[in-house]
């Protein structure tokens, strides 16, 4: 898909709805190729939907649940095929949606499936995979057949605390917990280790992606003084450390600062993105990208997200990461914004919202969470600010999606 920077959208004065709270943010004719005709951005909400906190998990906390909190980790939603699952952060429920109508198909909730503070998801084949955070002081993992809805098994409750990220090697199943890994077998759910120790530096763990043998695990790794981002590579088959990688430092003109807070990790070929929510300096309104070369560890220096906070591309927190094609997508939390970046050449194709102005045709609110389903970009919000939402007070967020590819 190509956006281009500076396209006008004319903004409807209200969402046209249909049937059961999918509706259409109205835009006008495209201003360039590529920029999606008029109607094609639309919106899911509604109190049908049980949305509560979609495609996010719970605030994390540092001190065992007294003072201090940090964020981890977007991207808990999933697609399979044509059913799209958004995990509920705040809701203890799992919402499947038909991706190519936006239909609700069900809410996946109740006492049985033992959710309480969910905080990842993963699929593999027909199984759904929910970590259940237990406020950080426990832990299990809830298995779902992602055809029917239907429980499985809830299991790990004495080898997990506080798990959030989990990602499906084979017949592995790996699972991050804020200090320590947990490998399980993703067939009959046997645990087979954890994995931990000052080498590892784990410690607040929150993002993972595989590429090729090996398993990167990003962490907030603090000091007395300081905190910043690191990435442990470890082999998935043995759990034996390869290496750490890090600190990330940020580019000018913020490079005697170092990143901190990781919150999204994606693989595209030999290379790794990972983007962090804020420097040292600043928490609130910047963060950025960075790039590692999977096979030898190395930060890549000048790539893409190396020109944060210049005209050409700008992070305000980013969430969230998704990867369509070779089209690199990252969600701004407190922009409210997408960034798309092509990932071969590292040339910013669209920010989304080109300016302020454009916000409402979008209707993007703090985008958290964003996937790939059925030729469509599904974009998870957590609140309700757009006035089309405000109309369904029952709905504690939506989703926006448009066509890419």
């Amino acid at each position: 898909m190509r956006l281009n920077k500076g396209f006008t959208v004319i903004v409807a004065a209200a969402v046209t709805m249909f049937g059961l709270g999918f509706g259409s943010a109205a835009t006008g004719p495209a201003a360039a190729s590529g920029v999606p005709a008029q109607g094609a951005v639309k919106l899911i909400f509604g109190p049908q939907y049980r949305f509560d906190n979609p495609g996010a998990g719970p605030m994390r906390y540092v001190d065992g649940g007294n003072t201090t909190m940090f964020w981890c980790c977007g991207g808990a939603m999933a697609a399979s095929g044509n059913d799209l699952f958004v995990m509920n952060g705040d809701g203890n429920s799992l919402t499947e949606i038909n991706a190519s109508t936006g239909a609700l198909i069900r809410v996946i909730s109740g006492a049985q499936y033992g959710f309480d503070n969910p905080d990842g998801l993963a699929l593999s084949g027909n199984e759904l995979f929910v970590a259940n955070s237990y406020k950080w002081t426990a832990g299990s993992i809830t298995e779902i057949n992602a055809s029917t809805g239907a429980l499985i098994r809830i299991f790990g409750q004495k080898d997990l605390r506080g798990p959030s990220t989990m990602v499906v090697d084979g017949n592995d199943l790996w699972v991050a917990n804020p200090a320590f890994l947990t490998e399980f077998n993703a067939s009959t759910a046997a645990y087979m280790r954890s994995v931990s120790g000052a080498d590892y530096q784990f410690e607040f763990t929150g993002p993972m992606v595989l590429s090729g043998n090996d398993l990167f695990v990003a962490s907030r790794y603090s000091t007395k003084t300081t905190s910043t981002d690191s990435v442990t590579e470890l082999n998935a088959s043995t759990g034996a450390l390869v290496r750490v990688i890090g600190p990330f430092d940020a580019p000018p003109p913020n490079s005697a600062e170092t990143y901190n807070s990781p919150s999204a990790m994606v693989a595209y070929g030999t290379d790794i993105f990972l983007a962090h929510r804020c420097t040292l300096d600043n928490c609130q309104l910047e963060g950025g990208l960075s790039e590692i070369n999977a096979l030898t560890g190395a930060i890549v220096e000048g790539g893409i997200g190396s020109v944060n906070g210049s005209t050409s591309a700008s992070f305000g927190v980013p969430s969230a990461l998704a990867l369509e094609g070779p089209d690199l997508w990252v969600a701004n939390d407190a922009y409210s914004s997408l960034l798309e970046f092509n990932v071969p050449t590292g040339q910013l194709l669209a920010t989304i919202p080109a300016t302020q102005r454009q916000i409402d045709s979008y209707e993007l609110n703090a985008p958290n969470a964003m996937v790939v389903a059925d030729g469509h970009m599904f974009v998870a919000n957590s609140s309700c600010a757009p006035a089309s939402c405000q109309q369904n007070e029952a709905s504690e967020g939506y989703l926006t999606e448009f066509p890419v590819g």
